[in-house]
């Protein structure tokens, strides 16, 4: 939303609440005091009305907008969600309008801070407008709405189809991140009989990170996922790079308990090709348990063992985000001549997000690598780190 026209809006809203709020003397010295532009003294105004019982959601409303005005959207969105709380029907329109907005900052807040709404129908209200989003044409509005549904939850079956439609997207991206909020989904997955198009995503998709995204999916969905386990058992019997993933969803459909990872970590050192081997599946069956333990296992990336070298790429992307820590070595793995090695360090870059920025100057060269996943995947990195 455009500056300008964000104050033009607030000023429109203030003249018609200050003709209308009439006996509310703290409420309407806010409104006059924040149209003359002194937030600090219509800030103490509007406190005042809201412990008296003034106008409390457009009291709270206004409190945001001037702590937006201040460059302060946390503040902004924790008043925002009080005015939602006291009257949603008032204010929830004007406020679903930034999750997406074209300022990142703002979008990005109001993604995080809306998911703790507790008033049901408000939040039935932001699915309606999510949905909308599930179909535009903008890719960060789709991955956007993704994932605040995925914390808000859904129980509608017109909406859980409009997410299964961003299986078959155009965008490798979007597809991942459909299937990353299907575990948070799991109840929709199953009342709605969808494990029939994940599996069909793990054994037809053409792009190696959306196979995999499915495969992972799979094992989050854990014992809802046992329908998959033919299909699973024939992935391991292939004995390809996606074999190793897909033993660990397998594992993952059944298991309950995670063991202790850390006492592992010097038989990664060891002599023995068979003992590194078994530590690396461990590992990969841990999830971001073995989080503290990925700087450990990109150096093996170069072992001289090709078998090794495939299990170690294979466990990291099991495993999921790696510590900052790791954005060195990740730095490093950009400039390997294999693209999968590139591809797996720009997706870990960007799950590290902005602790990963001092890598961004190495991730601008693959913006024209041969590569067209890898020039998709280091645009999105760079994004994902700015935010």
């Amino acid at each position: 939303m455009n500056l300008i026209r964000f104050k033009k809006i607030i000023f429109l809203l203030l003249l018609f609440l200050f003709v209308s709020g009439c006996g509310q003397s703290d409420f309407n010295d806010g409104v006059r005091y924040q149209q003359e532009g002194e937030y600090d003294k219509a800030i103490s105004s509007y406190n005042k009305a809201v412990k008296k019982n003034q106008n409390i959601a457009l009291s709270q409303k206004n409190l945001g907008d001037i702590y937006i005005l201040k460059n302060d959207c946390k503040k902004g969105f924790e008043c925002y969600i009080s005015s939602i709380e006291a009257n949603h029907n008032l204010v929830l329109g004007y406020i679903l309008k930034f999750i997406s907005d074209s300022n990142k900052t703002l979008r990005q807040t109001a993604l995080e801070s809306l998911p703790k709404v507790q008033n049901q129908e408000a939040r039935e209200k932001m699915l309606d407008k999510l949905s909308i989003m599930l179909k535009s044409t903008k890719i960060h509005e789709k991955i956007d709405a993704l994932d605040l549904i995925a914390s808000l939850g859904c129980t509608s079956e017109p909406l859980f189809e409009d997410i299964l439609n961003l299986l078959k997207d155009d965008n490798p991206i979007v597809r991942q991140k459909a299937l990353v909020a299907m575990p948070l989904l799991k109840d929709c997955v199953v009342e709605f009989n969808a494990l029939g198009q994940i599996i069909n995503v793990a054994q037809t998709d053409t792009n190696e990170l959306v196979k995999i995204s499915a495969i992972d999916c799979l094992g989050n969905l854990k014992y809802d996922a046992r329908a998959a386990l033919p299909i699973l058992f024939d992935m391991v019997e292939a004995d390809n790079s996606f074999s190793p993933l897909a033993s660990k969803a397998i594992d993952g459909i059944y298991r309950s308990d995670k063991p202790n990872v850390k006492g592992l970590k010097k038989y990664l050192f060891s002599s023995k090709n068979s003992i590194k081997i078994q530590v690396l599946n461990i590992l990969g069956n841990t999830e971001q348990n073995a989080n503290d333990m990925v700087p450990f296992i990109i150096p093996m990336l170069k072992d001289d063992n090709l078998e090794i070298r495939e299990l170690a790429r294979a466990t990291l992307r099991k495993i999921g985000t790696s510590s900052k820590e790791a954005v060195p070595d990740l730095v490093l793995l950009l400039k390997s001549p294999e693209y999968e090695i590139r591809l797996m360090a720009l997706t870990e870059l960007a799950d590290i997000g902005k602790d990963a920025s001092s890598s961004i100057p190495s991730i601008e060269l693959l913006l024209k690598d041969s590569n067209e996943n890898v020039r998709k995947y280091a645009e999105y990195a760079i994004s994902e780190i700015n935010k």
